[in-house]
């Protein structure tokens, strides 16, 4: 389906809601990959609550390339929808379990696995800066431009079950299932996500499992941090 048919099925199955004009939809919860998969979602459900893992845009593009302001009119809104996490493939979860190596035996200070995504602005932006720490000891980087250069699910696996820290840089949209992944390898996630609101927030503090590092700041004083 492109855009303009996701658009037309979602607003016809809201008009077939028989409880949803009560309350104008504010009792109503709808889950989302994406909240822009239905793109006119401000004009038939913006008061209802919406369950995402993505919490900065509606969908994986630059801010820029949006007709309408996603700043202003955000696709999240802390106040009502609730951050979720994405879905994990349990063999991927238990091969991430099995390779974390007990953290004295780790090789790295910290490592990252990802695509550089050269076509999203924000993305290219935090993930080269991610790319450049590749140059200072105890940091291991594997950054790439094309789906062929990726590591294969064991590859990544030991390589982030080998260091003590794991870098989430956010990637096509604000979050990132590295952040997720980190937390079965058993390394520290250190989110490099200004606008990324992790789930559960309310009952889990961050603080005592995670780092959150500005993205302005991407250089060696993170290093410094982490050592």
């Amino acid at each position: 389906y492109d855009f303009e048919d996701l658009d037309a099925k979602h607003i016809s199955v809201v008009e077939r809601l028989p409880y949803f004009q009560r309350s104008g939809g504010e009792d109503h919860l709808f889950s989302f990959h994406y909240v822009d998969l239905f793109p006119s979602w401000r004009k038939f459900i913006p008061k209802s609550i919406f369950l995402t893992p993505e919490t900065e845009v509606g969908f994986e593009r630059s801010l820029e390339e949006f007709s309408v302001d996603q700043l202003h009119f955000p696709p999240f809104d802390s106040l009502k929808d609730l951050s979720v996490p994405p879905f994990l493939n349990a063999k991927d979860v238990l091969g991430f379990h099995r390779n974390a190596k007990p953290i004295q035996s780790r090789t790295y200070l910290a490592a990252f696995a990802g695509k550089l995504w050269t076509d999203v602005t924000e993305a290219a932006d935090t993930r080269s800066k991610v790319a450049r720490l590749g140059n200072i000891p105890g940091v291991a980087i594997h950054a790439f431009s094309t789906i062929k250069n990726m590591l294969g699910s064991e590859q990544l696996q030991e390589f982030m079950g080998n260091a003590r820290f794991c870098l989430a840089p956010r990637g096509r949209a604000a979050w990132s299932v590295r952040f997720f992944e980190t937390l079965w390898a058993g390394c520290v996630p250190v989110i490099l996500s200004d606008h990324y609101q992790p789930p559960f927030a309310q009952l889990f503090d961050l603080s005592e499992f995670a780092i959150k590092w500005p993205v302005s700041k991407i250089d060696e004083s993170l290093v410094q941090y982490l050592q």
